[in-house]
C-alpha cells in the first residue's frame, strides 16, 4: 500500500517578512513533515528561488503564454532575474521528475 503524502506551507523567507509567498513542502509522514519544516526554517534562501515564486504566481494569474518582457513587468523583476527564476523552476521540475517520475508518484510506491 502506498503511503499518502503530507503537505505543508512555509514562508519563502523565514526571517524577513518583506518578502512574499509561501513554499509547499511534501513529506511521507507527519513526523517527516515536521522535520522538513524545521529544515526549511534553518536553510539559506536563494534569490533565484524567490524570483521563481514570483514568476509562478504571475503565471497562475495569467494563464496562457506570457512573454519574458511581460513577466518582468508583472513581477517587477529584471530580464536577467526572470531568466534566473525560470532556470530555477526548470531545475526544480527536473529534480521532481527524477525523484517522483513524470506522473508525480514516488518511484518506490509503484
Amino acid at each position: 500500500m502506498a503511503r499518502r503524502p503530507r503537505a505543508g506551507l512555509v514562508r519563502d523567507h523565514a526571517h524577513d517578512s518583506q518578502f512574499d509567498g509561501q513554499r509547499l513542502i511534501v513529506a511521507c509522514s507527519p513526523d517527516h513533515l515536521d522535520e522538513l519544516i524545521e529544515q526549511v526554517k534553518r536553510r539559506p534562501f536563494l534569490d533565484d528561488e524567490l524570483w521563481a515564486g514570483k514568476i509562478a504566481r504571475v503565471l497562475q494569474q495569467h494563464p496562457g503564454v506570457v512573454s519574458a518582457k511581460e513577466l518582468a513587468e508583472k513581477t517587477g523583476l529584471s530580464q536577467a532575474q526572470v531568466r534566473a527564476g525560470v532556470k530555477w523552476q526548470k531545475l526544480e521540475l527536473n529534480c521532481w521528475h527524477e525523484q517522483c517520475g513524470e506522473k508525480g508518484s514516488p518511484q518506490d510506491d509503484k
